[in-house]
């Protein structure tokens, strides 16, 4: 049960929402249903999220590792439990999955050390290390460590919402602790 409630029916009924409904093929999560407070804002925040899934460059398992360390970090169960089968489903292994969720990044290697270490130094501390930036700029393009940086500040934003107001998971969606799999 979320901290706050979800709007009422009558806001789900705003030009905003409509046009996010008819955007998301009739869906709306509970991350939205909580946004919808602020039509506008969820519509735009939505906007973000569809050019993460479908305009980035970034390589989609790579872009799950990313997600999973922000959840992490910020003990989102929300993105951890949605993000747990998505990261499956893009070929990363159980084995990966427990290493960020211990926050072991020493565990992985090559690019997926990096990108875990990166994503967790960013939401930790906003900054990153110079041998991780080097390691990153050796496998990705910058275009690519771009969607990287907004990847990571998209999950970090939608955290600070679910978090708090303890979101509930999507129906259907198992629910995992942080680092389970």
């Amino acid at each position: 049960m979320p901290k706050i409630p979800y709007p009422d029916a009558s806001i789900e009924e705003s030009e905003w929402i409509v046009k996010l409904r008819d955007d998301r093929r009739g869906l709306l999560g509970n991350l939205f249903r909580m946004l919808a407070h602020n039509p506008e804002g969820s519509y735009v925040v939505s906007h973000v999220g569809a050019f993460l899934r479908t305009g980035t460059k970034l390589d989609r398992r790579l872009r799950e590792l990313a997600i999973l360390a922000v959840g992490k970090v910020n003990g989102c169960e929300y993105e951890w439990s949605h993000h747990v089968y998505r990261a499956r489903s893009v070929g990363v292994s159980n084995e990966t999955m427990l290493a960020i969720g211990r926050g072991d990044a020493d565990a992985l290697e090559g690019i997926d050390k990096a990108i875990v270490q990166y994503s967790l130094q960013i939401s930790e501390s906003s900054r990153v290390d110079d041998a991780v930036l080097s390691t990153l700029q050796e496998h990705l393009s910058l275009h690519q460590i771009i969607d990287l940086a907004i990847t990571v500040g998209y999950y970090n934003m939608t955290a600070r919402v679910l978090v708090p107001f303890q979101v509930d998971l999507d129906e259907g969606v198992t629910p995992l602790q942080v680092g389970e799999v």
